[in-house]
This record gives C-alpha cells, sequence and structure tokens, in this order.
C-alpha cells in the first residue's frame, strides 16, 4: 500500500470507521515498518481538520482494550492539538490503572514506531500536551 493511498483511505472512511482502520493498521505496522512511515502523516492530517474523527478516536480508546489502542491513540491525539482535559484526565486514570498492573502493558507507539510500554506513552501524551499549553 502507498502513502496515496493511505490518504484516501483516511479521508473517506466515516468517521465512525477511522478507530478500527488505525487499529487494524497498526496491527499491521507492527511488522511493517515502511507501513507505520507511510499512515502517520495522513492520519495526522484526518485527525487534525476532522475534530469528530478525534472525539470518535478518544471514544473507542475508552472502551478498547488494545493494548496498541492505548499506547498511539492518546500520543496521535495529543500531537494534533486533540487532547483536551477530559482526555487527559482519562490518560491519567489509565496510567494509575497500569501502575496497579502486576506487569505493565506494551502496545505499539506508531510515532516511535516500536513497542513501548503504555504507561511511558500516557506520559509522553500528557506531557506533550503540557508542552503545547500557552
Amino acid at each position: 500500500m502507498r502513502a496515496s493511498e493511505l490518504y484516501t483511505k483516511y479521508a473517506v472512511a466515516s468517521v465512525a470507521q477511522i478507530p478500527p482502520i488505525i487499529e487494524a493498521d497498526l496491527a499491521w505496522a507492527r511488522y511493517n515498518q515502511f507501513q507505520v512511515t507511510m499512515m502517520t502523516k495522513p492520519l495526522l492530517a484526518r485527525l487534525r481538520f476532522d475534530p469528530e474523527a478525534a472525539a470518535q478516536m478518544f471514544a473507542y480508546l475508552t472502551t478498547s482494550t488494545g493494548s496498541s489502542v492505548k499506547a498511539s491513540f492518546p500520543k496521535l491525539l495529543a500531537m494534533t492539538a486533540e487532547m483536551t482535559l477530559k482526555r487527559a484526565d482519562w490518560c491519567r486514570q489509565e496510567l494509575r490503572r497500569q501502575q496497579s498492573l502486576s506487569s505493565p502493558e506494551i502496545g505499539y507507539d506508531a510515532l516511535t514506531r516500536v513497542p513501548r510500554s503504555v504507561s511511558l506513552c500516557l506520559l509522553e501524551s500528557l506531557g506533550e500536551t503540557a508542552a503545547k499549553v500557552p
């Protein structure tokens, strides 16, 4: 799949389709570095220009058990200035939950392109959000 195909894929997908498409692309990108490199720019473009897609992404995040969703979605929201106070509060709650686990969850981080601790990704999301506050 080429980057131009991903721009089209993310641009024409309905708001409700965006989160499951991203989750599926993350699963495949984990094994194909070229795929994740190509998906990042089109995905960030959609989120920057479509607050409804960001809202749907957050709704999906709050009900997902997928560690890659928990690792990547908050970071993508923070990078596109879509990390609201409500979303940051969810990240803090999830961070506390992650810290209570006997073993940390590991998820694929779409922005660093490697598997990482969900806790670390959440902390970075909150840090990115704080850095963007004037």
